[in-house]
């Protein structure tokens, strides 16, 4: 489901909302990650500060997988 969303990140907004929103409701960080980070901030308001981090730092510098940063 986050890979679907993040396939929609810049193309569809209707289809990464969807999977988004399903990604994000079973807890998946980084899917929370990709709605803050396209301004959807209010539908993840359990994302905190050292998940955004994580995320950042995981996936973008150490290139681990989307599932790293999960709770």
């Amino acid at each position: 489901q986050v890979r679907m969303a993040a396939n929609y990140y810049d193309s569809d907004r209707e289809q990464f909302l969807y999977w988004g929103k399903k990604a994000a409701a079973q807890g998946n960080t980084f899917a929370k990650i990709l709605l803050w980070g396209k301004g959807y901030g209010d539908l993840v308001p359990d994302l905190t500060w050292t998940s955004i981090a994580c995320g950042i730092v995981m996936t973008g510098i150490f290139e681990k997988g989307f599932t790293y940063c999960d709770e």
